[in-house]
């Protein structure tokens, strides 16, 4: 009796899968950047808030100007009354 070949036995192993991108996933990506977007223009828009009525109390003090050329310049820059 002759004996058989041998014939290799191969081992293939599978790794874990990985889980995937679900809707929830996805979902949850999106709030989680809108979120940080609304936060982000809540904090610009307080600040510009903040430094316009900053500016506008600065003009407000401002001493009345005595002299003609600096009554013509403030003339210039006043809003015109109705």
């Amino acid at each position: 009796m002759q004996p058989s070949p041998l014939t290799p036995l191969v081992v293939r192993i599978v790794e874990e899968p990985t889980p995937g991108t679900g809707v929830v996933d996805v979902l949850l990506g999106v709030l989680g950047l809108t979120g940080v977007l609304i936060a982000g223009s809540l904090v610009f828009g307080v600040l510009l808030g903040v430094v316009l009525v900053g500016i506008k109390k600065l003009r407000e003090n401002r001493p009345v100007p005595t002299h003609a050329s600096e009554d013509f310049y403030a003339a210039l820059h006043e809003p015109p009354r109705h």
